[in-house]
This record gives structure tokens, C-alpha cells and sequence, in this order.
């Protein structure tokens, strides 16, 4: 396992700061979309005057002043320690040494500091996705696995096509992977909760029953495919895979600027990324995650709707009683409550 470096830690506290969150935010936001004109190096007052329509007055006290030029230098000062923005003497103002010496401070946004930024975008657009379980994903991962292999044993690969593909390859399991962990998320809490809404249920109709049953086949067909292909990406050699991946790296077009070698290359970080690949498709059912895992999580949730649906029918055709259990649906927690079920 990769170790962590502890100075990368305070990149993301301008984000859960508990004063001043908002502002710390806006902040970097600005230098971000600076930086997307090639032109982040952004002075406190060039700060000040952008944050001063957003922040005009105080949101506690309405009556309090706007926010000072002295306290967005605190906040960019608070930023640099904490890696996000890096701070030089703003030179271009100085026309003599002393001068030079008492000018401002100019900031500039951190490679640490964009990645700090596009994580927490990352967070929050999966916090906004809706998961599912999606059985096409399977067929292109087993298409671009089919492609894959086709590269890597070829005389002369496409670099160009295998750094894309790889790339596709990952963002495509990753979005597989995690929507799923989210749809299963969401039966579970609604299953265990101890107290059911019968309304809630409406959405565990016969065509949701259907879906999983259908992703299910699918998983169990696929996935065997899929372990297919991936021995066959075994037989292709450590060799031939790490050259292939590094003309993949070479065609890729990046440029790594001031790297100091604690970081892994492209080539290292794909070839990490098809080995996890193949332990989700191969692990057993006693691993923490995987497509067996996720398999039998699948079934479980079909028989734990399927009883808690008739439950719910049995609650409405009596009109003696107005809370039913579902211990049935949910054996080993406390039994949950129908409520509404009339």
C-alpha cells in the first residue's frame, strides 16, 4: 500500500474551517478560474474587489462592515500555510530596493491547491449522482478489456489509442463501482430502518424487482467474460504491458514539472489500476467488495423487498392494525415499523 504524506493534510482545511468557509471557497475558486486564463497570479486587492459584491456585508449582522482588505490578507496568508497558494513579492510594483522589500505579496494557486479544488468538486458531484446499477457499464468494461488485450499483444500499438482507452477504462469501472456502492447503500438504510414509511416502498415495485433480477443475469454472465478477458491480459506479460504503458505515458502529451520522484508515472498508476480492476471482478464472497459481493448483496436486497413488500400488503388489507414488522424482511436488526400502511 501506497504510504501517505502528511504534508498533503492541510490542503483541505479552508473547506470544513468553521469561520470562514465560504469566503476561504470563493477564494479559490477565483484563482481557479484565473488560472483557466493562464493567469492566476492574483494581488490581495485584485481579491478584495472581486470577493466584495459576494461578501459585501456581514450574513451574522447586517449592519456590520463588508469584508476588509486586511481580513482577505489573513485569509490568503491562512491559504499559503496551508499549502493551497504559493506567495512571492510582488515585484512589478517596486521601483527601488527598499521599496522592493516593504511591496505586497502576490499569490498563485498551488498544483496542491487545484488538486485540493477538483477533489472537492469530485465530492460534491457524487454526493449529487443518483446510484444504479448499470449492466452496460459491464459490456463496454469487456469490450475495452477485448481491446485492450488486442493492443498490448500487437507488433506496434496505437500509444495514443491505449493511453485513451486506459483512461476510459478506469473512469468507466470507477463510475460502475460507485454507483453501485451508492444503489446498494440506499435499499440497505431502507431496509434496516426501524421505521418504514409505506410510501417509501412505492418505488420497490415489480419492474425494480425486474431490474435487479436482470442485473443480477447480467453481473453472473459478464463478469464471467470479464475474467476472461482479464487472463487473457495476464498472458500478455509484465513486460510487454509496462512497455505498452509507457508509450501510452510518452503519447499522452503530459509534462510533469518540477517532480521530485516520490510520485508514481501514469504507467505505474494504470498498471495499479487494471491490477484493481482484476481483484473486484476476482475476489470471492468473504472480500470486503467485488463483483461476487456485489452479486450477492443484489440477491439478499430482492428477497429482503420481495418480503417487506408483502408485508405492506398484508398491513393494508387489515384494518385491525396500523404497524406492522418486518422482521422477516430484516432477520438479524430490530423489527421495523409500516407506518401509513392504510
Amino acid at each position: 500500500m501506497a504510504s501517505r504524506r502528511a504534508d498533503t493534510q492541510p490542503l483541505l482545511r479552508y473547506a470544513t474551517s468553521r469561520t470562514g468557509a465560504p469566503v476561504y471557497r470563493a477564494i479559490i475558486d477565483l484563482f481557479t478560474e484565473a488560472a483557466a486564463g493562464y493567469a492566476s497570479r492574483l494581488r490581495p486587492e485584485d481579491v478584495h474587489a472581486a470577493l466584495t459584491p459576494m461578501f459585501g456585508l456581514s450574513e451574522d449582522d447586517p449592519d456590520a462592515p463588508a469584508l476588509t482588505l486586511a481580513e482577505v490578507e489573513q485569509r490568503l496568508e491562512r491559504l499559503a500555510e496551508w499549502g493551497n497558494l504559493s506567495r512571492d513579492y510582488d515585484s512589478s510594483r517596486a521601483t527601488t530596493l527598499d521599496a522592493y522589500e516593504r511591496t505586497a505579496f502576490v499569490y498563485d494557486l498551488t498544483p496542491g491547491g487545484e488538486a485540493a479544488h477538483e477533489a472537492l468538486l469530485t465530492l460534491e458531484e457524487g454526493l449529487r449522482r443518483v446510484g444504479g446499477l448499470q449492466a452496460v457499464a459491464l459490456r463496454q468494461i469487456e469490450e475495452m478489456l477485448a481491446e485492450l488485450v488486442d493492443l498490448f499483444t500487437a507488433d506496434t500499438p496505437d500509444p495514443e489509442r491505449l493511453y485513451g482507452l486506459c483512461e476510459d477504462l478506469h473512469g468507466r469501472f470507477k463510475s460502475l463501482t460507485g454507483n453501485a456502492a451508492l444503489f446498494m447503500q440506499k435499499v440497505n438504510r431502507l431496509l434496516a430502518s426501524p421505521v418504514v414509511e409505506a410510501s417509501e416502498f412505492a418505488l420497490f415495485k415489480a419492474d425494480t424487482i425486474a431490474y435487479l433480477n436482470d442485473f443480477i443475469a447480467d453481473l453472473d454472465t459478464l463478469a464471467t467474460h470479464i475474467r476472461t478477458r482479464l487472463d487473457a491480459l495476464d498472458r500478455t506479460g509484465s513486460a510487454a504491458r509496462a512497455a505498452a504503458l509507457a508509450a501510452g505515458a510518452a503519447a499522452s502529451g503530459q509534462l510533469a514539472l518540477g517532480e521530485d520522484g516520490s510520485s508514481r508515472s501514469w504507467a505505474q498508476v494504470m498498471d495499479a489500476h487494471l491490477y484493481g480492476l482484476a481483484d473486484w471482478f476476482r475476489a470471492g464472497t468473504d472480500a470486503r467488495a467485488g463483483a461476487a459481493v456485489l452479486y450477492a448483496k443484489a440477491r439478499d436486497a430482492i428477497l429482503g423487498i420481495t418480503r417487506a413488500v408483502e408485508r405492506i400488503r398484508e398491513a393494508s388489507s387489515s384494518p385491525s392494525r396500523n404497524m406492522w414488522s418486518l422482521t422477516s424482511a430484516c432477520p438479524r436488526r430490530a423489527p421495523p415499523r409500516i407506518l401509513g400502511s392504510r
